[in-house]
C-alpha cells in the first residue's frame, strides 16, 4: 500500500515500518524523541539511557590477584587452626605423663624412683615409709616388681611442668595440689610485700614459716630469729614472744635467757599480748622451769590471761586453748612444794620446739 505525504510525495511500506521501529526504541530518524513526561503521557517514550542511569552501580568482580590473596589467607587460617588443635592434643598427651601414679594428680615436685617412673615426692616418701613400717617388701606401684628406696630429683621435669602451668598450656582446675601451691605462692608474695611496708605481723609470719619450713621455705632457725627480731622492733607481741623463746633455748642465735625472759614477759603482759607467751609463763610457774619459782597462783593467772588475749594475736590452736580451759574448769593446777633453783629442770630443745606446735598450725592473722 502506498501513502502520499503532504507534499504529494510517496513513501513505501518499508519506510513506514522502519519509522515505527525507531519509535519503539525511543528514536527518530533525525534524533531521539523527547522523554515522556508525567503530565503528558503521549509526549513520548522514556529513554532507555535515562532509565539505566537510575540503577544502582554494581561492585565489580574481584581481580585474579585479589582472589588468590583471599584464598591464601583462608588457607593459612585453616592451617593454623589445624596446627593449634594438634598442639593442644600433643600437650594433653604429654601432660598425662606428669600425673603421679599414686595420687593421680599433676605433680608439683616430681622425683625419679628406682623403677624408672616419676612420682610426687611427698606421695612416694609416704609410700616407702608405710611399706617399711608394715614390714612389707618395697615394690613398684607401677610394675609391681621389687625396687629400692633411692629417690632422685627430676629438676628438668619439674621445670617443664612449671613452665607449662605458668603459660596456661596445662589446666590445673582439677589439681588440688597445684591450686593450693598457686594460692600459697600468692600468700607468700602478699606477706613479703606487707613486711616490706613495715608490717610487724607479716614479719612474724615469715619467721614462723622459716622456723617450721612452711609455704615453700626451707627450715632455717637463723632466718626465723631474724624475722622475729624485726617484728619485735615493730612492737608485734607474737614476734616478741617467739624471739624471746629463741633466745631462751638458743634457736637460731646464741642463748641469752635473761634477755629472752624479758621479751617473753613483755609479750605476755602487754595490753594486746600473745597467748603463747602467757601459756609459756604459766607452764614455767606451774612446773618451776628455768629457775622460776613454782607458783600455782601465778600459773593460774597466766592461764586465765591466755584465754583473754586479743584474737588478732593468738598463736595457739583451738585445741590447745580448749585444754587450758578444761584445766581451769577442773582446777587441775595443784599446789606443789616449791623446787629450789638448783633442782629446776631445763627442757630440751626438742621439747621446746614441740611446745610450739601451735605456731605451726596458726593461720596468718588478717588486719
Amino acid at each position: 500500500m502506498v501513502f502520499s505525504n503532504a507534499k504529494g510525495g510517496e513513501r513505501s511500506t518499508k519506510s513506514n515500518s522502519t519509522d515505527r521501529s525507531l519509535r519503539s526504541v525511543g528514536l527518530k530518524k533525525n534524533g531521539p524523541l523527547p522523554p515522556r513526561s508525567p503530565g503528558n503521557p503521549g509526549s513520548g517514550i522514556t529513554s532507555p539511557r535515562s532509565s539505566f542511569s537510575t540503577r544502582e552501580k554494581r561492585t565489580p568482580p574481584p581481580s585474579s590477584e585479589e582472589s588468590v590473596s583471599n584464598f591464601s589467607v583462608k588457607t593459612t587460617e585453616t592451617d593454623l587452626s589445624r596446627r593449634q588443635k594438634q598442639l593442644e592434643h600433643a600437650i594433653l598427651d604429654v601432660s598425662d605423663e606428669f600425673i603421679c601414679p599414686l595420687s593421680k594428680e599433676l605433680m608439683v615436685d616430681p622425683v625419679l624412683a628406682e623403677d624408672g617412673n616419676l612420682y610426687e615426692r611427698q606421695d612416694l616418701e609416704r609410700f616407702i615409709i608405710f611399706k617399711a613400717k608394715g614390714g612389707f617388701n618395697l615394690k613398684s606401684p607401677v610394675t609391681g616388681k621389687p625396687m629400692g628406696s633411692t629417690i632422685r630429683n627430676a629438676a628438668t621435669v619439674k621445670n617443664t611442668i612449671h613452665k607449662l602451668v605458668s603459660s596456661g598450656a596445662i589446666n590445673i582446675e582439677n589439681s588440688t595440689r597445684w591450686k593450693k601451691k598457686v594460692q600459697n605462692e600468692h600468700l607468700v608474695e602478699t606477706m613479703k610485700q606487707r613486711a616490706a611496708e613495715g608490717n610487724g605481723n607479716a614479719m612474724y609470719n615469715l619467721g614462723v614459716w622459716h622456723q617450721f619450713g612452711r609455704f615453700g621455705f626451707k627450715q632455717n632457725h637463723a632466718k626465723a630469729y631474724s624475722w622475729y627480731m624485726k617484728a619485735t622492733d615493730k612492737g608485734d607481741p607474737c614476734g616478741k614472744a617467739n624471739a624471746g623463746c629463741c633466745l631462751i633455748w638458743g634457736l637460731g642465735t646464741s642463748p641469752n635467757q635473761l634477755y629472752g625472759m624479758h621479751l617473753l614477759t613483755s609479750a605476755a603482759n602487754a595490753e594486746k599480748g600473745s597467748d603463747f607467751a602467757c601459756k609459756t609463763l604459766a607452764d614455767m610457774f606451774e612446773k618451776g622451769m628455768l629457775g622460776m619459782p613454782q607458783d600455782d597462783k601465778k600459773a593460774r593467772y597466766y592461764y586465765v590471761k591466755t584465754l583473754e588475749t586479743d584474737p588478732k594475736y593468738r598463736q595457739l590452736t583451738p585445741e590447745e586453748r580448749e585444754k587450758i580451759a578444761k584445766k581451769l574448769r577442773t582446777a587441775s593446777v595443784k599446789k606443789r612444794t616449791a623446787r629450789s633453783p638448783s633442782h629446776a629442770k631445763t627442757p630440751s630443745i626438742g621439747a621446746s620446739v614441740a611446745s610450739w606446735i601451735g605456731i605451726a598450725q596458726c593461720v596468718a592473722p588478717q588486719e
